[in-house]
């Protein structure tokens, strides 16, 4: 048969027989070797004796009845349906859409809350680190950043430099990171 029949009359009668799906573009996260999916009443073996070139550029493929290719057309024109559906009576500002907080305040979840216990938490880590460091330098952390305390400030309590105590309060922050952070 294919010997009495030019290209073009070919490629009429399989577009007749088949429909042919590029799963690549239909489902992005395809994953196999097969690229296209034949949608027709005929067999893998009829296919290859009927259409051998056409086959061979969709190769390989996997073959669905019409049936199956029926519920993969009516699930595409209901995901159809349903994107015009939400884009014509879609909210503007959806609650899925990651601004409805910004646009409606008074409907957004404090976080002050979790935001208070992860603070103390943290502070309590904090300090656990801060037993690791010697005496002067954990004193000379605490005082400066717990308790707003100038470097001069320290410097004055503490008999030493200005210096003295910034370097002090640089080198354990640096232990702290160096070995915990």
């Amino acid at each position: 048969m294919t010997s009495l029949l030019n290209n073009a009359q070919l490629e009429e009668l399989f577009a007749k027989d088949c429909k042919v799906l590029d799963l690549n573009y239909e489902y992005h996260d395809c994953i196999g070797t097969e690229r296209w999916a034949i949608i027709t009443e005929l067999s893998e073996e009829e296919l290859w004796k009927l259409y051998p070139t056409i086959v061979g550029r969709y190769d390989p493929f996997v073959l669905l009845s019409i049936e199956q290719g029926a519920v993969i057309k009516d699930y595409e024109k209901n995901e159809q349906k349903h994107k015009k559906r939400a884009i014509r009576h879609g909210s503007l500002f959806d609650i899925n859409d990651c601004e409805f907080e910004e646009h409606n305040p008074e409907a957004a979840v404090a976080d002050e809350g979790f935001e208070h216990i992860e603070q103390e938490e943290t502070i309590t880590e904090l300090l656990s680190h801060l037993e690791t460091l010697e005496e002067i330098q954990k004193d000379r952390i605490k005082r400066y950043y717990f308790y707003g305390s100038s470097y001069t400030n320290i410097a004055l309590k503490d008999g030493v430099s200005r210096q003295a105590v910034a370097y002090s309060i640089r080198n354990g922050i640096e232990n702290l990171k160096k070995f915990y952070f």
